[in-house]
């Protein structure tokens, strides 16, 4: 698909070169959540054996039954969980597995102590071992923040209002946070020290000493080794900031900005930049729009965009409140099917099959910035005013960001 000679992009690209590639950034994510998973071998360690538990209790109904009357006995008011694979080809599996067993932990190990003692297994034993360890709770609880900011930026990727414009931002913010993380180890410690005090009956072991190894000293030499003696800096150095290195340093990896011409010229359309220019015009950059205008010259000009966009800042302002632009930021339920067909009644003909695609009430991402600014367009004159503007807000709306929808619908055909 990606190959830069015989790739499908560049077959497309050979018949018409003003095709933009877009890799779907959903997928993208998924590639940094392998990466991370992998990063170490505490946490190989971790979702290798959720995956083998999974194996060893759901490939029997009679030890399906035991877990689930476990947690029956365990939680009689909660509903009964069953534990979830984990696979690279179906994504959040890894957080929906995590999840899963942490929430349903004492019943998963009353059911290992029954399947010993029951069975004599000694693959139970293993796991009672582990799951009884501070070593699975301290990685446990490292990976549950991470999947808090991650699981909902792929949830994010997969919807169908959402342009790149906001996904770019989306994952600025997201680096922001994982940066974040690095100093939170302590919050870590504490919900691990708390996670052992509501389950005083149970006896966990500690993070294991790991022997120091004797280094040859060379002659000359001066520098000597310092190693590391306290299990939980030795986890803090080779696993905590391990994992979120490697996840931070693959999101740049994964996310450069390929298409950065376009993503410059769009977000010259969001409000926040049309009230930036407006207070300085001299903010406008000397060769706006002439990426975007370079790959859709047939559509696009870039003089007459930047005309175009100097009128369209000077009465953004009253425009903004003639056409109430905050309904879009701040749906009322009340008024959502009033707003559906009001927005429905503004398009043209022309535009009727665009819009068909991602209609009104079924957008999920209220912070879709250059959609907003397209259904401003359509439900105002504005867009016959302003044809070179409204062409770019087309195009904008069309290039994907995932392409989640199209798999999603062909995988309800296989089945």
């Amino acid at each position: 698909m990606r190959g830069e000679y015989n790739s499908l992009q560049a077959k497309v690209k050979s018949e018409n070169p003003h095709a933009v590639y877009i890799w779907c950034w959903a997928h993208r994510l998924n590639l940094v959540v392998e990466q991370g998973v992998a990063s170490c071998l505490e946490a190989v360690d971790f979702f290798g054996i959720l995956g083998r538990v999974f194996d060893f209790v759901c490939s029997s109904k009679n030890r399906v039954f035991l877990f689930e009357q476990n947690q029956k006995i365990r939680n009689p008011n909660l509903p009964v969980r069953r534990l979830k694979r984990v696979t690279t080809t179906r994504w959040s599996s890894h957080s929906t597995a995590l999840n899963t067993v942490l929430l349903t932990w004492a019943s998963l190990v009353d059911t290992l102590e029954d399947l010993w003692k029951s069975e004599a297994s000694s693959d139970a034993s293993s796991f009672l071992s582990y799951f009884q360890s501070e070593r699975f709770l301290y990685t446990c609880f490292l990976f549950k923040k991470i999947f808090s900011v991650l699981d909902p930026l792929s949830k994010t990727f997969q919807a169908i209002d959402i342009d790149l414009i906001t996904a770019s931002s989306m994952i600025t913010s997201k680096i922001g946070q994982l940066l974040n993380i690095r100093n939170e180890f302590n919050s870590i410690v504490i919900e691990v020290k708390q996670f052992i005090q509501n389950h005083l009956d149970e006896n966990f072991t500690p993070l294991p000493q790991k022997r120091s190894r004797k280094r040859k000293i060379m002659s000359g030499e001066k520098a000597t080794d310092e190693p590391t003696s306290d299990p939980l800096t030795n986890f803090k150095y080779h696993t905590f900031y391990t994992v979120l290195d490697i996840i931070c340093s693959q999101i740049d990896q994964k996310f450069n900005n390929d298409t950065i011409s376009i993503f410059k010229d769009l977000s010259l359309l969001t409000k926040k930049r049309i009230l930036e220019i407006k207070m300085d015009t001299n903010k406008i950059p000397c060769d706006a729009f002439e990426g975007i205008a370079s790959i859709y010259s047939t559509f696009l000009n870039a003089e007459a965009l930047n005309t175009e966009y100097l009128w369209l800042i000077d009465c953004f302002s009253n425009l903004e409140k003639t056409i109430n632009l905050t309904k879009y930021l701040h749906k009322d339920e009340d008024n959502e099917s009033t707003n559906s067909s009001d927005f429905e009644s503004h398009i043209s003909e022309s535009d009727e099959e665009l819009i068909s695609q991602c209609p009104i009430e079924e957008c999920t991402n209220s912070s879709s910035l250059i959609y907003i600014m397209f259904k401003l367009f359509c439900s105002s004159n504005i867009r016959f005013t302003l044809p070179n503007i409204y062409m770019l807000l087309k195009i904008a709306v069309t290039l994907p960001v995932s392409s989640a929808s199209t798999e999603r619908s062909f995988s309800i055909l296989k089945l």
